[in-house]
């Protein structure tokens, strides 16, 4: 290794090990030594009597020595007594990073300690924080700490000082908090934009460091200017004995009624309140000594020129300046009612004072308009730059009116809030500032953020009810508050005759539980259940029960549930079901799947239960905004859900028919609808139509995408949801029809209407008819006995053709004909008939 390349190596120490490390190894890169260093060149075993592996086993330790070299020479003499007994460069390099790079414990409590702990100073350098904080996340990285990533960005966020406050809040506020990395590099953007606004407020663009010679040198020009005057005018009125200035043309030296200066014109009229007199001073001068300019952060109006006051007197004082600065008051005088102030640049007119006597500042584009009580204009100023100038008195028309200022004829904010039949206030400010709409001039545009419109009309045509803001006192523990409501009653009893849900929502991770109910008042039940097996699941206690004030809730026995078992209630105010918002928006959720799982199986409504089970197992796997894009499972058990074994709720499904009295070649396999998933077990639900009843099952097939089940098999009514009906009837005999394939009839049209011809007369038999709900939509179907359909069934078993004998004996069924006629002879014996 050359000199050159030790020289840019500094020796390691504690603080810049990580960094002297990255350096060793692009070094040893370099001479091809890095493989020894980091272990991956193993020294090879030495056979004796062999030459070729000592020859590598002398060459590998050669090269080694190079490496273990290179690093002695990397490092301070004072540390070599402590790499002296290591013999290779791999232990070298590993001793040197037990020395100063420890991963015990005590190495990363310290870590952990200046992460937590780390806070910058208010005059500190941004870059040079950030860099030791994510200095600190590296090595813990390195020894295997790793830190939630949202845990970082609000260490990071409260290791700034409190001048970041604004931007901390500004972060917070957000929906998800951004990454460490790219938190970084909005706090360097926040730190670079607050130093180029520091660098812009520092330029005084009011204020200059004139020094008193400049107002010494003006004061002897004018006094100059003035004699020489003076002399040319004469002494007829003995002008030059005169102390006082002319409020005209603003010469010391005679009175107004003896200027010579007739045709100048001051405003005959002096301004509506003292701080607008400035309208009545000269500004027809382009010297910038003699123009106003309005600003919002002087106190007081403030001139540079002792020659536009009327009338001045001597009150000496100190004016703090922007600059951190202060300079003096020389005098104050009627010009009117301003501060003679000669280290300005510019004369100023304070906003403050102006809006104290009752005017408007109004500030737009290009100009800017001082308004008085009245709506009239009094003062115009034209921006130059960045700052606001007093319109000279020979550009301004007249200052009588808004016409005057170069204004529309404007109207106030109500009165286009009128005219546009009460429009609301965040719209007219768009079409105003935006210039969506052409003509819509108003004087004084409303910030509707910060000021409202008080309009009687608009509180008596448009009052609503005041939203419900979002919760902020989100929990953060499982089971601390737990919401519930019931949804019901259904229209269609469900397969276990169940007419009403309750559901159970932990707000902490919003996992839900749900049982079905026949009646309200099994409610309690359900809620014992429901709160043994969670407190059991989670080891912890349920703190608070959120509940509408339905009457299954507000019950004595209810209440003395809770209470015994040490749990708070919280009741929403009647008629406000938006304050149980999370339970309610879990009914509309569970049942605009369940409806939606209802349509796509084409299953009768009673298996709406089913639906409803399977849309919520499938809520509690799914992710949710609420918890950041993770799901109620995950919050819930703390792992990740698996859903590889969902399937389409109400596909056909075949079943392993394990029955053991099977025969060798029935069917293996009964089919079936899936009905979702069964909680006690790990299987599936399915339906079996044959045998009426849901089977749990985990060796099933699934067959999705294929016909819907109403149209596979007849639909099953059970008699469970006739229950109620006031006439009990036997079960309906249908006359059976006779039927064909396609290819049998040859003209479908003429034999249906030949069957209608032919159709006898039905009658109905007493009584009322059964209701059969179907599943589809509208009244359920009804079905009647017919006593036509019971005569011609008897006909047909009275009136069947005689069988000879011979021909019973001959044909196939010989033997059952000898059965049936041992039972007839049996049945005859006993009545003594022949």
């Amino acid at each position: 290794m050359g000199s050159n390349q030790l020289a840019r190596i500094e020796t390691p120490n504690k603080e810049n090990y990580d960094t002297w490390t990255m350096q060793m190894e692009a070094l040893l890169i370099k001479n091809d030594a890095w493989s020894y260093v980091n272990g991956a060149m193993v020294k090879p075993p030495v056979v004796v009597g062999d030459v070729e592996s000592e020859a590598a086993a002398q060459q590998w330790v050669r090269n080694d020595s190079k490496a273990k070299s290179d690093i002695i020479l990397a490092i301070n003499p004072s540390e070599l007594k402590q790499i002296k007994g290591c013999g290779s460069s791999r232990e070298v390099w590993l001793k040197l990073e037990g020395i100063y790079q420890s991963k015990g414990p005590a190495r990363k409590a310290t870590l952990l300690k200046q992460l937590t702990l780390q806070r910058m100073e208010e005059s500190g350098d941004v870059r040079e924080h950030i860099d030791m904080f994510f200095d600190a996340v590296d090595k813990l990285q390195e020894m295997e700490v790793e830190i939630n990533r949202d845990l970082l960005a609000i260490m990071l966020l409260y290791s700034l000082p409190d001048s970041f406050e604004n931007f901390r809040c500004a972060i917070e506020s957000r929906d998800h908090l951004p990454t460490p990395d790219v938190l970084r590099v909005k706090i360097i953007e926040e730190s670079n934009a607050r130093k180029t606004a520091a660098r812009g407020a520092s330029q005084n663009a009011l204020f200059s460091n004139h020094k008193a010679n400049w107002r010494k040198k003006n004061v002897k020009k004018t006094e100059k200017t003035t004699n020489g005057e003076n002399s040319k005018s004469g002494t007829k009125n003995d002008y030059g004995n005169f102390k006082y200035r002319c409020y005209k043309c603003k010469e010391i030296g005679h009175k107004a009624a003896d200027c010579k200066n007739k045709d100048f014109r001051a405003s005959a009229k002096s301004a509506e309140d003292t701080c607008l007199s400035v309208s009545e001073c000269h500004l027809t001068s382009s010297n910038k000594r003699n123009t106003w300019c309005l600003d919002s952060g002087a106190t007081s109006h403030l001139c540079n020129d002792e020659r536009a006051f009327s009338e001045m007197k001597s009150e000496p004082g100190k004016l703090n300046l922007a600059n951190n600065g202060s300079t003096n008051i020389t005098a104050q005088g009627k010009a009117m009612f301003t501060a003679d102030v000669f280290d300005l640049r510019t004369n100023l007119l304070s906003v403050g004072k102006i809006t104290e006597k009752g005017c408007e500042v109004i500030f737009k584009r290009d100009n800017a308009f001082v308004v008085g009580n009245d709506g009239s204009v009094k003062l115009v100023a034209d921006r130059i730059g960045e700052l606001y100038y007093a319109r000279e008195r020979n550009k301004e028309r007249s200052t009588g009116s808004v016409f005057a200022a170069g204004l529309p004829c404007t109207k106030t904010f109500e009165v286009w809030h009128r005219r546009l039949g009460h429009l609301n206030a965040r719209d007219m400010s768009e079409a105003i500032s935006k210039g969506t709409v052409l003509g819509l001039d108003v004087l004084k545009p409303m910030n509707f953020a910060r000021d409202s419109i008080e309009c009687e009309v608009c509180l008596q045509g448009k009052m609503v009810r005041t939203p419900f803001p979002k919760r902020s006192d989100r929990t953060s523990e499982l089971l601390e508050l737990i919401h519930s409501d019931v949804c019901g009653p259904m229209r269609v009893e469900s397969m276990s005759k169940a007419r009403y849900f309750i559901e159970f929502i932990d707000d902490c991770s919003r996992w839900t539980v749900v049982r079905f109910l026949r009646s309200k008042s099994e409610a309690i039940e359900a809620t014992k259940e429901f709160i043994t097996m969670v407190e059991n699941q989670q080891g912890k206690k349920i703190k608070t029960f959120q509940t509408d004030n339905g009457g299954e809730y507000t019950s004595e026995q209810f209440d003395n549930l809770l209470k015994g078992l040490g749990i708070t209630r919280r009741f929403t105010i009647p008629h406000n079901p938006e304050q149980n918002g999370i339970a309610e928006r879990k009914n509309r959720s569970l049942l605009d799947m369940a409806r939606c799982l209802m349509l796509q199986s084409g299953l009768p409504p009673s298996f709406w239960a089913e639906a409803v089970n399977t849309a919520n197992y499938i809520r509690n796997r799914c992710p949710s905004k609420s918890l950041g894009g993770r799901t109620p499972y995950e919050v819930w058990t703390g792992k990740k859900p698996n859903v590889s074994h969902f399937r389409e709720f109400g596909c056909r499904v075949f079943r392993l028919d394990r029955q053991p009295n099977r025969g060798k070649f029935d069917s293996r396999a009964k089919e079936g609808v899936f009905l979702g998933y069964s909680e006690e077990s790990k299987g599936y639900r399915v339906w079996m139509p044959n045998e009426r009843k849901v089977e749990i099952t985990r060796d099933v097939k699934f067959l999705e995408g294929t016909e819907k089940k109403a149209e596979i098999f007849t639909e099953f009514v059970p008699d469970d949801l006739f229950k109620g009906e006031t006439d009990e009837v036997e079960s309906p005999r249908y006359v059976g029809i006779e039927m064909r394939s396609a290819e049998e009839v040859e003209n479908p049209e003429e034999e249906v209407q030949d069957e209608i011809e032919e159709e006898p007369v039905v009658r109905r038999e007493r009584g009322s008819p059964r209701l059969v709900r179907t599943g589809a939509r509208g009244r359920p179907r009804k079905v009647c006995r017919f006593q036509e359909a019971r005569t011609a069934e008897i006909e047909e078993e009275a009136f069947i053709s005689e069988i000879p004998a011979r021909i019973a004996m001959n044909s196939p069924e010989v033997d059952e004909w000898y059965d049936a006629m041992a039972v007839e002879i049996s049945h005859r014996q006993p009545n003594c008939t022949d």
